[in-house]
């Protein structure tokens, strides 16, 4: 899990130097930041409450997700 969470970075890093690459970079970062929130909001129904640090991490991966979907709807055109 944690390589794939290194290379979705570096591709998003890549995506804000070579333009070419952007709108994947986009929809990488969507998929994973949105699918990190959604798994949060999931456990949190399965497994109670969270802590204050886990219901932290879910908002900004939430506005993360949401900021990337943005850039990729303005990317798309």
């Amino acid at each position: 899990m944690g390589t794939y969470t290194l290379l979705a970075g570096l591709l998003a890093l890549a995506g804000a130097v070579v333009p070419q690459l952007r709108t994947l970079s986009f929809g990488v970062a969507v998929v994973i930041f949105v699918g990190y929130a959604v798994g949060r909001i999931t456990s949190r129904f399965v497994d109670g409450k969270p802590g204050p640090d886990t219901v932290s991490g879910t908002v900004a991966e939430s506005v993360l997700g949401a900021l990337n979907l943005v850039g990729l709807v303005v990317a798309l055109g």
